[in-house]
């Protein structure tokens, strides 16, 4: 494994899987574990945000890290061999703007990684069948560019006004 961030092995493998989706749209994919080693697990735990909380099991990022080649080891060891199983989530209620409480989940670190290395996954097959105008939840895309892109559809259209349905 490397300890780079930005592993050529993993981009390599996505933009594979990517050029595969775009090539055959009506392909079922339907082994793309295999594709998650140890290389991948790596990635999308350095993809995680550092500071976030711990589940229940009170594990860090920063104490993951620690032994991070020996934890994704014995990770990809359990996903392989099928002995993998997500755990329950800590529950934490958020007090809100009204007064009420909403609950949250947060999940364990090793659950997040797998998590992240299967989004990457995902991403890489269906970003394919995203239209231009897809803008919502897609790396790169945010709310300021759907905006400018309705704005330039709105003039290239001569579009008098709008209607808002509620």
């Amino acid at each position: 494994m490397r300890d780079t961030r930005r592993s050529p092995i993993v981009a390599d493998i996505l933009r594979r899987i990517a050029e595969l989706a775009r090539s055959r749209p009506y392909e079922v994919f339907t082994s793309l574990c295999r594709y998650i080693d140890s290389e991948m697990l790596q990635h999308a735990f350095y993809l995680l945000r550092k500071d976030a909380a711990a589940g229940i099991d009170k594990r860090t990022w920063r104490q993951y890290r620690e032994n991070v080649r020996g934890n994704l080891s014995e990770l990809h060891h359990r996903l392989i061999s099928n002995q993998y199983q997500a755990q329950a989530s800590r529950r934490v209620w958020l007090d809100k703007d009204d007064g009420k409480k909403r609950q949250i989940a947060i999940a364990v670190l090793q659950d997040k990684i797998v998590q992240r290395a299967e989004a990457l996954m995902f991403e890489a097959v269906y970003e394919q069948d995203f239209l231009p105008c897809s803008f919502a939840f897609r790396k790169g895309k945010n709310q300021h560019q759907a905006l400018k892109f309705l704005r330039d559809r709105c003039i290239e259209h001569k579009a008098c006004w709008m209607v808002e349905l509620s």
